[in-house]
């Protein structure tokens, strides 16, 4: 006879592990030798990928695996010897999901916190795979207040950004996730764009006589940054003068 035992890997493996499982061991005791074996492989989902380098072994195949939880992988296998077919035999194996994110962008202003939960705002916009994280960022020297140098485990991004420059800077954070079943996802960005701040430049008082429109233009240090900026200003209290309603 052409016999094999069926087998069942249910502690799973992570994604992108090799499934590494040798199909000459599952022979049962006085079986003919395999010379080799018809394997079929489940269809795919959305989400899982397979990449196999020899369709006579199993041992090499890597599942990737960014659904929102485990998938058994169920093959289906025929051992073979010269013209005769054995039984069809069974081996599952539980590929564990990687957690998932895209990018994540967001705009701040100057002296503000970023504020991103790498949850909520990152893997849950992905496959909703519960996770840990440790990020770093990549050091802008326009920018103060990025944490440079790797955070292990910390769920959140709540570095206050200061803007050096009268433009927009970015900083970017790169995040790796790891699931409760040690699978490692892919690392994933966070990219913050810290807008500046209108500064107004100094030396502007005017003088005009009685009766007189005020007709100033206000300037920006450096002028006309950053672009965009819109003005306002409450009535000036000045004693014994009258004015008109804000905005000339």
């Amino acid at each position: 006879d052409l016999t094999y035992n069926n087998d069942n890997f249910p502690a799973g493996i992570c994604s992108k592990d090799a499934i590494a499982v040798d199909l000459t061991t599952l022979q049962k005791p006085g079986s003919i030798v395999a010379s080799s074996f018809v394997i079929t492989t489940p269809a795919l989902v959305p989400g899982l990928t397979l990449v196999s380098t020899d369709p006579n072994l199993i041992s090499d195949d890597i599942w990737t695996n960014k659904t929102t939880g485990f998938v058994d992988i169920d093959y289906t296998i025929i051992p073979t010897a010269g013209s005769c077919d054995g039984a069809p035999f069974h081996v599952i194996v539980r590929v564990n999901a990687e957690p998932f994110a895209p990018t994540i962008s967001k705009t701040i202003c100057t002296g503000t916190n970023v504020n991103i939960d790498l949850q909520v705002d990152g893997i849950d916009t992905g496959n909703q795979v519960v996770s840990t994280f440790d990020w770093d960022a990549v050091d802008n020297p326009n920018v103060n207040g990025e944490a440079v140098g790797t955070q292990v485990n910390v769920p959140s991004i709540s570095d206050l950004l200061t803007n050096l420059t009268a433009v927009d800077q970015q900083v970017t954070y790169n995040v790796t996730p790891t699931s409760p079943d040690g699978c490692v996802g892919d690392p994933f960005q966070v990219v913050v764009t810290i807008s500046t701040e209108p500064v107004i430049a100094p030396g502007q008082d005017k003088e005009i006589c009685s009766g007189s429109s005020v007709n100033l233009e206000i300037l920006l240090s450096p002028i006309g940054a950053p672009a965009g900026t819109v003005f306002s200003w409450p009535a000036p209290g000045v004693g014994g003068a009258t004015s008109s309603a804000p905005g000339g």
